[in-house]
């Protein structure tokens, strides 16, 4: 399990680690693209291993627009519980739904509960 998790806030903070994330792990990461985003990160020690991004949709639902995990630490529960992390900073911020692309891990979904929608995505009812 990681040793922690931090949700970004500055633009600056998020611009640089997004960068070092997308050096260390060879994924294609564009920081325009998650401007306003509620950004969490996963650490083990002081290395960035994981970094989730959300977006509201309207007043009480939000999409996931980004997970990823450091290669090295795949299959170590780093995006599920990435994933718990995220929906429980939605519900607090009184969010009842989180939409998730067809492109995700369909098991890791449903065992957080999600379900497949009618348009194709991924959808988790909160509270």
């Amino acid at each position: 399990m990681p040793s922690a998790f931090s949700c970004l806030g500055p633009q600056r903070l998020l611009a640089s680690t997004l960068a070092d994330f997308a050096r260390s792990s060879l994924l294609e990461l564009d920081a325009a693209a998650l401007s306003g985003a509620a950004c969490f990160v996963a650490r083990r020690e002081a290395r960035l291993i994981g970094l989730l991004a959300l977006a509201r949709r309207n007043d009480t639902d939000a999409d996931l627009l980004w997970l990823g995990v450091d290669p090295t630490q795949r299959r170590q529960g780093v995006a599920r519980d990435l994933l718990r992390v995220g929906c429980a900073w939605w519900a607090r911020q009184g969010g009842r739904g989180m939409f998730a692309p067809q492109s995700c891990d369909a098991a890791l979904l449903a065992s957080l509960g999600f379900a497949a929608a009618q348009d194709g995505c991924w959808v988790r009812w909160i509270g």
